[in-house]
């Protein structure tokens, strides 16, 4: 998952660069995961886990790409507060 996101976070920049090129900046795209299988949330989070990295390296490299997504892991929430949270509420 924290590859594909790379992936897609990757491309919706690509986008605006070609829809935008005269910007020097670029969007800030918050990636953001829900979770909510039948247990805990268990991949990783960042892309920079994903490489494989010998502990002998200097802890000081600094160039692993990292992209850290946020998670909401509903999986460790009950049931029945998913539910209410889904209700459609009335308008007072």
């Amino acid at each position: 998952m924290a590859f594909r996101l790379l992936r897609y976070v990757v491309r919706i920049l690509e986008r605006h660069r070609a829809e935008h090129p005269a910007e020097d900046r670029l969007p800030l795209v918050i990636p953001l995961v829900f979770h909510h299988g039948p247990s805990g949330w268990t991949a990783l989070v960042d892309v920079a886990e994903l490489f494989d990295v010998s502990p002998r390296l200097p802890g000081g490299l600094g160039c692993l790409p990292s992209m850290r997504f946020l998670l909401d892991d509903l999986a460790r929430v009950d049931d029945e507060v998913v539910r209410w949270a889904k209700t459609p509420r009335r308008q007072p």
